[in-house]
């Protein structure tokens, strides 16, 4: 008697990865991800080795100048040839486990176009699980339904979403340092945006908007049980409110654009 072949009926799906001197990082990412069908990068010009590891996995490595993080992501989506996209940063890793639940959304009919998946944040070797709060971005979604929006912190719109369990890794940084200067960056991209919206700076905010987001993200997210690491990023994000307006006041002066 034959055996019955079973065929795996799943669906294909690209990964898309947005990288800028990535090196230390890119290969256990893009080791976690190697089952896909396709992997796509988008360089923003890195002066390291990053293009080059990027070529042991995949030849679609493609060069496009930073605008912004939607803009990159986008770009990747629109180079991929499967209408599935997982979206994954240089700096996080696929565990099996979600390996498995993506496989499985993959093999059958789900009425979601879009699927979130929860990190696990990981700063200077220390799991964080209360000073971020919920963090739970999507992921998996159909480029033919859904996109990227938003200059920082960008997200996925346009389609019924749903959620998977298994998280992913954020290893977000190795360091203090290394954090304080993505985050600085962030906050700079973010206050640019927010300006040419009409945002004005503001002595109020200066001065409580800082207090409130550590006693937000301390007090009431229950950051202090994540111990000196909450505290730390407590601190920081709560500076960066004050950078925040410190920008914008910055971008007034140099701009001499009046608010709207």
């Amino acid at each position: 008697m034959k055996e019955e072949v079973v065929e795996n009926t799943r669906e294909k799906v690209s990964a898309v990865v947005i990288t800028l001197n990535e090196e230390s990082n890119l290969p256990k990412c893009l080791d976690s991800i190697q089952w896909m069908d396709e992997i796509v990068v988008v360089d923003a010009g890195s002066q390291d080795d990053t293009c080059n590891l990027a070529k042991r996995y995949t030849e679609k490595v493609f060069q496009k100048n930073f605008v912004d993080y939607a803009s990159q992501k986008n770009y990747g989506v629109s180079r991929a040839s499967n209408d599935w996209i997982f979206s994954i940063d240089a700096d996080e890793v696929m565990p099996l486990q979600l390996k498995a639940e993506v496989e499985n959304i993959l093999s059958q009919e789900t009425k979601e176009q879009m699927f979130a998946v929860p990190r696990q944040n990981i700063f200077f070797g220390h799991h964080l699980k209360y000073v971020l709060g919920r963090d739970e971005p999507v992921r998996l979604f159909r480029r033919s339904i859904a996109h990227f929006e938003g200059p920082v912190h960008e997200k996925v719109v346009g389609g019924t979403v749903g959620r998977l369990s298994a998280p992913l890794l954020h290893y977000s940084c190795n360091s203090y340092r290394e954090w304080v200067q993505k985050h600085r960056r962030y906050v700079r991209i973010d206050a640019r945006r927010q300006f040419k919206q009409g945002r004005c700076f503001s002595w109020i905010r200066l001065c409580l908007s800082p207090w409130r987001t550590f006693f937000y993200r301390y007090a009431l997210l229950e950051g202090w049980k994540d111990g000196w690491a909450g505290f730390t990023v407590a601190l920081e994000m709560s500076f960066s409110m004050f950078l925040f307006q410190i920008e914008l006041r910055r971008l007034a002066r140099l701009t001499k654009v009046p608010c709207k």
